[in-house]
């Protein structure tokens, strides 16, 4: 891959010397951008400092053109609680993006203050942040990777140096058809995790379409590791980390969680847990959660030296730090076969449920019973004919996991999942033929 230039000048824009890094994540790296000659020390086109993303024109989301996250920040413009994107274009092997320079991370704030932070500091955060995504759901996005990482606050020095800025928006999504207005469909792919493991949902394990409640999930997440300084399922390794997260997310519950919490914590947990796939959430019934810990006026960190924040986010734009929680953008994905066989006449889906219990529920009830947290999802289509591709480690260990537990019997469990290795594919298909399916080609 070709060097980071030395300077940058793209469309209309100023020239800028590239300087240190902020941050790397699965879409890009950022770098500090100085002007050459001119500028203010405010904010806006002319700044004297601006923050310059980079993504390479061979990268996932460039191979095609410009990245995608260009078009929701067009599509955003003008958002409460967005960067400023002031220039874009390519220069050599980059896709560039001129855009405001803002401040430490939540998670910057968070190592700066000895990895906990008090439960009013928390809150104010959770207000601001559930304002944001307001906004953000209003235009009809989701953001898709909520976390400390992507939550900053404003430039040091600057009038809004205390406000919260939500930033990343490569994994963004529409949860309503731009023309229609109507919200999306339902659908899944076992396959397709979007997201970062420590802090997605449980929808986004399994596959499903974002919307609105995905965001709230994350958030309620990154609050509680906020303030209790870890999750439960931290600490998981190798390839079966990602399954082993999802299993340990859909068997805690919101009191175990959030132990050690003010209650307002464990009441917006169980709120959003409650949201259904097209249901708007009530953002202001969320924020007054938390009244009772919030001293008026809600200004971030007020107690928290800002210098001293600089200091690690500094250091941890040299480090190249926040590698290991983007896997998801970045990892190979390791791929296993499964072949499923279709007898059913009609579309079902058939849920395994971690209790024990089967229930077909046909496509009419699906989003009735929202893809339970609890439960593995496995799909039948029209006809009966052999299906059969590839899918990542997390949807086969989930299925795995429900086949040593439940058996094949009466014919229910149509899914049948075997490593990515061509030659046992022979092996899966006698093993089928010995429950009397029929295959075909």
């Amino acid at each position: 891959m070709s060097p980071i230039p030395d300077r940058v000048q793209v469309g209309n824009s100023p020239l800028y010397k590239v300087e240190r890094m902020l941050g790397a994540g699965g879409f890009g790296l950022v770098y500090i951008g100085r002007r050459v000659a001119g500028g203010s020390q405010g904010d806006g086109p002319n700044a004297f400092k601006v923050a310059l993303k980079f993504e390479h024109r061979n990268s996932t989301g460039c191979r095609f053109g410009p990245p995608y996250e260009w078009q929701v920040y067009d599509h955003l413009k003008g958002c409460y609680g967005l960067p400023r994107v002031h220039y874009k274009g390519r220069q050599g092997d980059y896709f560039v993006m001129i855009m405001d320079i803002l401040g430490p991370s939540l998670l910057d704030v968070f190592i700066s203050i000895g990895q906990v932070m008090p439960p009013n500091m928390v809150a104010c955060i959770a207000v601001e942040a559930i304002s944001i995504l307001e906004k953000l759901h209003q235009k009809g996005f989701v953001h898709g990777d909520v976390k400390p990482e992507n939550l900053l606050l404003g430039k040091p020095g600057s009038s809004g140096e205390k406000k919260l800025f939500l930033i990343d928006f490569g994994l963004a999504s529409m949860w309503r058809d731009s023309l229609s207005g109507q919200h999306v469909s339902l659908c899944q792919q076992p396959d397709n995790f979007r997201g970062t493991t420590r802090y997605a949902s449980v929808h986004a394990h399994l596959g499903l379409t974002a919307s609105r409640r995905d965001d709230l999930d994350s958030l309620a997440y990154t609050l509680i590791f906020l303030i209790k300084g870890r999750l439960p399922w931290e600490g998981y390794q190798g390839n079966d980390k990602r399954f082993l997260v999802f299993m340990n997310k859909t068997v805690t519950s919101p009191e175990t969680l959030c132990g050690g919490c003010p209650p307002p914590f464990a009441q917006f947990l169980e709120a959003v847990k409650k949201i259904q796939f097209v249901e708007q959430p009530t953002y202001s019934k969320l924020i007054s959660l938390f009244g009772s810990l919030i001293c008026p006026p809600c200004t971030l960190l007020k107690t928290i030296r800002i210098d001293a924040i600089l200091k690690v986010h500094q250091k941890r734009g040299r480090l190249q730090v926040n590698n290991e929680e983007d896997e998801c953008h970045r990892k190979k994905r390791i791929k296993y076969i499964y072949i499923i066989v279709t007898l059913a006449r009609n579309m079902y889906h058939l849920f395994i449920g971690l209790n024990g219990t089967n229930l077909i529920v046909s496509p009419g009830e699906v989003e009735k019973q929202q893809l339970c947290d609890s439960l593995v999802t496995i799909t039948r289509q029209r006809g009966a004919r052999w299906r059969w591709g590839t899918c990542q480690g997390e949807a086969f260990h989930r299925i795995w996991y429900a086949l040593k537990k439940w058996p094949l019997v009466s014919q229910q469990i149509v899914l049948f999942p075997t490593t990515a290795c061509s030659r046992l594919a022979k092996r899966v298909f006698m093993s089928i033929k010995k429950f009397g399916f029929t295959i075909l080609d």
